[in-house]
């Protein structure tokens, strides 16, 4: 896998199994605390919109950390068709400088290449908020034990 994400997983695979272990594990080599909350149900991704969701997640941990950003806020979730995560710097770390611009111009590239997007919103006195979105493979309902 490419970007330093270091899991094995088969051509499909339920998420919320994996993305908790490996947004912390991302979220450990940060040097800012990093709050992870992930409640995604019961879906399946492809394995590579899974990886390009994954990179993303570890694009926008370094880029909010090398912002200046003190805390790093992750919370994923799946609705609608869509795995979902929200990233919220807390304070002034931005990644629309000129290396988080590119960072996030590679994460828009990667995610339009497996169906997903991207959205930025800034504010000096909120922080940064980026939402990344890619497509599930399929939701299951009615499953004994879940």
């Amino acid at each position: 896998m490419n970007g330093g994400v270091g899991m094995h997983i088969e051509d499909r695979t339920r998420v919320e199994d994996v993305l908790r272990g490996e947004i912390a594990r991302i979220a450990a080599t940060s040097s800012v605390p990093v709050e992870i909350e992930v409640r995604t149900g019961d879906v399946e991704v492809a394995a590579r919109v899974l990886d390009v969701f994954l990179r993303a997640c570890e694009s926008l941990i370094s880029a909010s950390t090398r912002a200046g950003a003190t805390r790093i806020g992750i919370r994923a979730w799946d609705a609608e068709g869509w795995l979902i995560a929200r990233f919220v710097d807390g304070e002034r770390g931005s990644v629309q400088g000129a290396a988080g611009g590119m960072r996030m111009a590679l994460v828009d590239r990667d995610l339009g290449a497996v169906g997903g997007r991207s959205s930025l919103s800034s504010d000096p006195a909120m922080g940064t908020s980026v939402i990344v979105q890619v497509p599930v493979v399929m939701q299951v309902v009615g499953v004994a034990g879940s």
